[in-house]
């Protein structure tokens, strides 16, 4: 990590399972199968409710349910999905 004030790395050290989750999330490989496979628009593993779901479909219905559980929203509401 470098921080702008800094004018040298600041290393970090993980452990081997945290290390290879970040490469792999890291990783050009890991943006081409989430915007190929998963269509891009999020990296839920997704809410199945049949064998022939779709990983899009099934992707967006995780942010519908979990939105779902939200009081006060309406179609004049904004989610921020982190």
């Amino acid at each position: 990590k470098l921080y702008e004030n800094e004018q040298r790395p600041i290393q970090v050290s993980y452990s081997l399972p945290v290390s290879t989750a970040r490469d792999y999330y890291n990783s050009d490989e890991a943006d081409r199968f989430y915007a190929t496979i998963w269509g891009g628009e999020d990296i839920h593993i997704g809410v199945y409710l049949n064998a022939t779901d779709t990983i899009f479909d099934a992707s967006r219905r995780t942010v519908q349910e979990m939105a779902s559980l939200l009081n006060g929203i309406d179609s004049r509401a904004r989610i921020l999905d982190l």
